[in-house]
């Protein structure tokens, strides 16, 4: 039976994404765009995800209030965002 290269153009666009890091830079602009459905409307409103540098997200919070409360939802942003991209991708999320 011969072999075939064929690929849908969905399988090689995944391809493509996974080899070339395009698939963590994709979730990266996600998270930033849509920080909400990330952190939940209550912490975003007061909250911006602000860069993810070597596996570290930096989130600027607003009031020291909320900075108390968002310790509390790190780890369930991060299990998000990691879950999404299929491996560790965000090893630790810190604030200021």
């Amino acid at each position: 039976m011969p072999r075939t290269n064929e690929y849908t153009i969905a399988d090689a666009l995944e391809l493509f994404m996974e080899d070339s890091r395009l698939k963590e830079a994709s979730i990266v602009h996600r998270v930033s765009r849509d920080w909400k459905s990330y952190a939940g409307e209550a912490i975003a409103r007061h909250t911006e995800s602000v860069v993810f540098k070597s596996g570290t997200l930096w989130v600027r919070i607003a009031h020291p209030a909320w900075r108390h409360e968002f310790r509390f939802l790190a780890d369930a942003v991060k299990r998000k965002i990691n879950d999404e991209a299929g491996k560790e991708l965000c090893k630790e999320i810190r604030w200021f």
